[in-house]
């Protein structure tokens, strides 16, 4: 089934946010009765952002990662999301 809401979500050093920001959105998924999909597009970070993503993501099919080598931007990691 193709999914009907995709959500793009771009993060640069992020690491303290990305746990409570998919349990939210874990929460939200739950009550919308549709296919969803959650896209991650790390800018390159730095911190543990990465590494937090893999933990979270590696749990939900319906969550994935797009990672970056460095920082391009916003656009860049938006259209990066388009593109996944």
């Amino acid at each position: 089934l193709p999914k009907s809401v995709s959500l793009i979500i771009p993060v640069f050093n992020e690491e303290d946010n990305v746990r409570p920001l998919f349990g939210q959105l874990q929460s939200i998924l739950a009550a919308i009765d549709r296919p969803c999909e959650v896209i991650f597009v790390d800018d390159g970070s730095r911190d543990a952002t990465s590494q937090r993503l893999a933990e979270v993501v590696a749990s939900d099919d319906r969550f994935l990662v797009v990672q970056f080598r460095r920082n391009y931007g916003q656009t860049a990691a938006m259209q990066a999301g388009f593109e996944a």
